[in-house]
Order: structure tokens, then C-alpha cells, then sequence
């Protein structure tokens, strides 16, 4: 996905034709065709659990499951929400990819030394195309064995999207918060998967209200009570598959599914058509520069208790203020003890995608007090409610 992908509504309607219906698919769901395919890193799609042979219907209901039934909404009337843990089947594959839900993460540690502190540098693991696991000798396992109670490093976990090069605040005046050491920049600390940028989610967004529009998507017998379409995540998975072929991530299908029924039951921002619905939900970059300012430079972490909390064991890092006087909220560290180190020498990542990845959660917020719906005609305007982004079904 990128500032030159703009397919139009007929473009889009005719891919989805195109396809089998989602939940009817029988062939492996990476045979779905998908726009970005010519970013880097084949768009993001090396390491997703497309390559298990799941098929599409299998991937739908894998994802409405984890976002409808696991206890912890996804869709509230102020925002929507998933955890920056990769779903099911995401890993290594010589390629690691792992952090695809708008949400990448990787640990620094500090190295031990065999005199029984640390050597002078700290090291970044797991971050796509770097080293990911540690090598020590003999003197250094026992020096780590010997700070097993000690926080020897931070499992960062960053929301900064890719394609917002614009500098941290904290980095004019040298005053950023250290990680083990490491001061926050944008080498280290942005997004680096292409699939997580402002641009992709801004034009998920805009994408799924067009082809709402065309009516590409209404596909079956609507009359029929089993028919999956009538579901609005599985709709808003279907839609995303045919467009991006990235119906495996928790995160895509739920903005589709909520842009969607934003467009589905009239719904605009302050009753003034002319205003960009999508906008809403995220601006893009160029949208943002015409508003004077940067103020999106991730979606904000927070935890599912609270979108100004995080579980124990973790911390905002003090980035300085944005624009506007908003604090970010786009890069939070979690320690890792010497004990966790020492189990997780291979993959420090991983330790830190079991610990911590279910319950640092991304808040993309939603100005419901803004947005008035007026359902029209539309064939689903009958199942609008007074917010219908908030998916239940």
C-alpha cells in the first residue's frame, strides 16, 4: 500500500467479483490477490500464517474470533482496539516479520561481560533484517546467571508509523528518555514493515468506504439468515481480502469492518457530508500537513484496562510533547530480567510477545461524540445502531 495505490471504485468492484466468496473458499487463502504486493517484503506477507494452508473462510472466522470472542472488546464507542501480539502462525521464517498489527516490537539488552558486568554497548534484537537472538560464552552465561533478578533490558514496543519521518520532540534538545542506553530515534525506533504505515491504514480506511459505495462486496442470498455476508466483521474481512490480501491480521479486518458501517449507515462528522468520514478514523499525512501539524504519529498503546495505562512492568517513554500538546503515546518499554534473558537467548522477541504482546493494546481513537449517522437505503441500513462502528457480530 502506497501513496500511488488509489484504485478506483470499478477497479475495486471488479476484483471482488473476481473472487470466490470468503466463506466458501476452498484454495489457501495466499492465493488471494492483494494490491501492495509490490512493497517490500512482498508487502508484508513472508511470514503470516497464509503459508499453513489455511484457507480464506478458515482465516475469517479465525480472526472473528479472536476479536468478537475473546472477552475483550475490540470495537468501543471511543475507539478501536487489538493487542500488538501477532496472531497465531506469524514467525521467523529466515525472515522475521513478526509485528504486523500496526505495532512492532523488539528488545534491547545489555550484554554481559566475563568480569561480571556488562560490555560497553547494548544490542537491538529482533528488529526485521537484524541480529535476533544473543551468543555468549561460557564467563558471560555466568554473569547473566548471577544478574537473573536484574532488569538487563526493555522490550519496546512502538506504534510509530512507518512512513511519519518527522523527528521526535525530544530529539531537538538531546532529552530523550534512554532504553538500556539507547535514546529513542527514528532509525531505531519507527516502524520499519511497510504494511505499518499512516499511508496503508489511511488508505485500508478510505479503501473499504469506496468499495462500500460500489456495492462490490453484497455477495449471496442477504435474505439468508446463514449467509456470512450478513455478518459485519466476516464482511469487513471478505472486503479486505480482496483488496490487500491481509485478512490474516486482527487489525485490518476490524477497520474495514468499522469504516464500513460508518459508510453503510450515513454516518459523517458533524452532519456535514463534505467532511471526510475517513478522516476520522485516520488521517493521513497529507491530511494532517493541511490541518497545520502533525499529530498522529502512531496510533496511541494502552492496555485493555485503559488507553492511558499499561500493563504491569511497562512505561511510556518520555518522547517530549507533539504537536498540538498531545503526548504520543506511540513508544512504551517493558523489562526483561536476567532470568528472562537467560531462557530466551535465541529470541528475546519472542519472550517478549508472550510476556507482554496480549496486553499492550493499540487505541485507534474515535471521536463518537463528532459522528451522526442517518441510515439511507442501503441494503445493511437496517441492523444501524446509534454507533455503528461498534461491531458485535
Amino acid at each position: 500500500m502506497n501513496w500511488k495505490l488509489n484504485v478506483s471504485i470499478a477497479v475495486a468492484a471488479a476484483a471482488l467479483m473476481a473472487l470466490p466468496a470468503c466463506g466458501s473458499s476452498d484454495e489457501p487463502a495466499n492465493n488471494a490477490p492483494a494490491n501492495n504486493a509490490n512493497n517490500a517484503n512482498n508487502g508484508g506477507k513472508d511470514d503470516t500464517p497464509t503459508d499453513k494452508g489455511l484457507t480464506s473462510s478458515e482465516l475469517c472466522e479465525a480472526r472473528q474470533k479472536d476479536v468478537l470472542e475473546a472477552g475483550r472488546p475490540n470495537f468501543l464507542p471511543t475507539a478501536l482496539r487489538w493487542q500488538c501480539g501477532d496472531v497465531e502462525g506469524v514467525d521467523t521464517n529466515n525472515r522475521d516479520d513478526r509485528g504486523q498489527e500496526y505495532c512492532e516490537y523488539f528488545a534491547i539488552t545489555r550484554v554481559p561481560s566475563a568480569d561480571g558486568g556488562y560490555e560497553a554497548d547494548p544490542v537491538i534484537l529482533g528488529r526485521q533484517g537484524g541480529d535476533l537472538g544473543l551468543t555468549l560464552d561460557d564467563d558471560q552465561l555466568f554473569t547473566l546467571e548471577d544478574l537473573s533478578d536484574e532488569v538487563v533490558g526493555e522490550c519496546v514496543f512502538t506504534s510509530w508509523h512507518q512512513d511519519v519521518l518527522v523527528p521526535l520532540t525530544c530529539e531537538a534538545d538531546d532529552s530523550c528518555e534512554e532504553v538500556v542506553g539507547i535514546k529513542p530515534n527514528g532509525d531505531d525506533f519507527r516502524m520499519q514493515i511497510s504494511i505499518n504505515s499512516n499511508n496503508a491504514a489511511s488508505d485500508l480506511v478510505q479503501q473499504c468506504i469506496r468499495v462500500t459505495a460500489s456495492g462490490a462486496y453484497e455477495m449471496g442470498d442477504l435474505e439468508d439468515p446463514e449467509n456470512p455476508y450478513n455478518d459485519h466483521f466476516y464482511r469487513g474481512c471478505f472486503v479486505t481480502e480482496g483488496l490487500f490480501g491481509t485478512h490474516w491480521r486482527r487489525s485490518d479486518p476490524a477497520v474495514c469492518a468499522a469504516s464500513m458501517r460508518l459508510a453503510e449507515c450515513g454516518c459523517t462528522v458533524g452532519g456535514d457530508p463534505s467532511i471526510d468520514v475517513g478522516f476520522a478514523l485516520v488521517p493521513s499525512i497529507r491530511e494532517q500537513e493541511s490541518r497545520e501539524g502533525l499529530y498522529l504519529r502512531g496510533f496511541p498503546l494502552g492496555t485493555w484496562s485503559g488507553a492511558n495505562e499499561l500493563p504491569t512492568g511497562c512505561r511510556y517513554l518520555d518522547i517530549g510533547l507533539e504537536a498540538r500538546d498531545n503526548a504520543s503515546q506511540t513508544l512504551v518499554a517493558c523489562e526483561m530480567r536476567g532470568s528472562d534473558l537467560i531462557q530466551n537467548l535465541q529470541d528475546p522477541k519472542e519472550f517478549c510477545r508472550q510476556k507482554y504482546g496480549d496486553d499492550v493494546v493499540v487505541h485507534v481513537p474515535i471521536p463518537g461524540e463528532a459522528i451522526q449517522c442517518e441510515p439511507g437505503d442501503h441494503m445493511h441500513a437496517g441492523s444501524c445502531t446509534d454507533q455503528p462502528w461498534v461491531v458485535t457480530e
